[in-house]
């Protein structure tokens, strides 16, 4: 069986094969080997070994240090469970020879290797390298490994019995079964209604707001904690996903460049000053909104978080995407739109209907900060990208969130 594991840099890819691996062996009486492409050219190499070493140690693993050539490989245990890591190490060192020259050929060479390794092998698992979603210009050789990687890749991803992406340590099923317990089996058929969660998690924030704010309230904390807290407290339970999209478009847009140019900044792990500064007027914004909040508007606050997940889903299955790939788009190529539109539509009016229950004019102020951000998401997104993409759908959701913050104590102070 050939199972294929890939993610970006540091993503706990390596921890999830090795354990998959070692979930196979269970059991076996084949050995369990480890084959490692890297060769330890410099410091950062050896410093990656010996972590890697580490984490494999007392494991049971039987090292084979192998840097090409693997159909040459004498020797070779039938019927074992073996672990290859890294395919980009493997592709780097086909491709070039140790003066840097191109060798002709190498993803040829890679394929057969990994045939004969597929033959002799009780289960193969393949750890890969994502290196292909950064959305950056490389030079001519890099762009070179890149290309022959992504072929390899994709020939692997074809023949393989599964393939996990393994995303901010989640394990995420691309194709076939799901292999471990624990991990997201997310694949085309339960990705259909995925979108039709979305309120329910902004329902379960909700709710955790508002019991933030009571147990403030019962403890008697001044204004300015309960709302230095009540702002921190969304960012805390999502991780601040959604502020990390809010602040990478203020530098995309800040940027005045053309749409390619914005779309290459979204992809940039790296944060600038229009960022910083947007991140914190939000930040001043957000806590003194909520340092204003009583009651009602904490109540108002609950069905207002699971609305603008509802629009945000809106957003997904009937907005065109920028860039046709990454999460976002797989998961709005395959909803059932039309279905996934009509719940999510019921959803939105539901909340609507509950907030005006609770309080009319705050209610209506509420849905009408949320059309605003929803009108401006749209027309930002059409217009300066070309579609959505996760970072925008995160800076919707921000933007959503203090609009209808805003919007329900400016009510609140009028009427009051």
């Amino acid at each position: 069986m050939l199972l294929l594991v890939t993610g970006g840099s540091a993503c706990g890819k390596s921890e999830y094969a090795e354990s998959l691996a070692l979930d196979l062996h269970e059991g076996q009486e084949g050995r369990l080997i480890y084959l490692a492409t890297m060769e330890p050219y410099g410091a950062a190499a050896e410093e990656r070994i010996a972590r890697h070493r580490t984490l494999r140690a007392g494991k049971g693993f039987e090292t084979i240090e192998r840097y090409r050539d693997l159909a040459g490989l004498k020797d070779l245990p039938e019927g074992a469970v073996i672990l290859l890591e890294c395919m980009s190490n493997l592709t780097a060192n086909e491709l070039y020879d140790e003066t840097g020259t191109v060798r002709d050929g190498a993803e040829e060479r890679i394929l057969e290797g990994m045939a004969r390794l597929e033959a002799a092998a009780a289960h193969l698992v393949v750890v890969t390298l994502n290196v292909f979603e950064d959305g950056r210009t490389f030079d001519e050789g890099t762009e070179r490994f890149r290309q022959c990687l992504a072929r390899v890749n994709a020939e692997l991803a074809r023949q393989a019995d599964a393939v996990t992406e393994v995303i901010c340590g989640i394990p995420v099923s691309v194709k076939g079964p799901q292999l471990k317990e624990g991990g997201s089996p997310w694949d085309e058929k339960n990705m259909r209604y995925a979108f039709c969660w979305f309120p329910l998690v902004g329902l379960v924030i909700g709710l955790i707001q508002a019991g933030v704010w009571y147990a403030l309230t019962a403890l008697g904390a001044g204004v300015l904690l309960k709302g230095c807290v009540l702002a921190a407290a969304p960012l805390l339970v999502t991780g601040g996903i959604h502020l990390d999209g809010f602040m990478d478009t203020a530098d995309a847009r800040n940027s005045f460049g053309d749409r390619e140019k914005k779309l290459d900044i979204l992809k940039d792990p790296h944060i600038g000053a229009f960022a910083a500064i947007h991140c914190a007027v939000y930040m001043v914004l957000t806590v003194g909104l909520w340092s204003q909040a009583d009651e009602g508007t904490v109540r108002l606050m609950i069905f207002a978080f699971a609305l603008e997940r509802a629009l945000s889903g809106l957003a997904a299955v009937t907005m065109k995407n920028a860039r046709g790939s990454g999460t976002l788009a797989s998961f709005s190529e395959a909803a059932e739109k039309r279905i996934v539109t009509v719940i999510l539509d019921v959803e939105a009016v539901l909340c609507v209907l509950i907030m005006l229950y609770i309080r009319p004019a705050g209610g209506g102020a509420v849905m009408a900060g949320a059309m605003a951000a929803f009108l401006m998401y749209r027309s930002m997104a059409m217009r300066e990208f070309g579609g959505i993409t996760g970072d925008l759908a995160g800076w919707f959701l921000q933007v959503c969130e203090l609009l209808m913050l805003a919007a329900v104590t400016a009510v609140s102070l009028v009427l009051l």
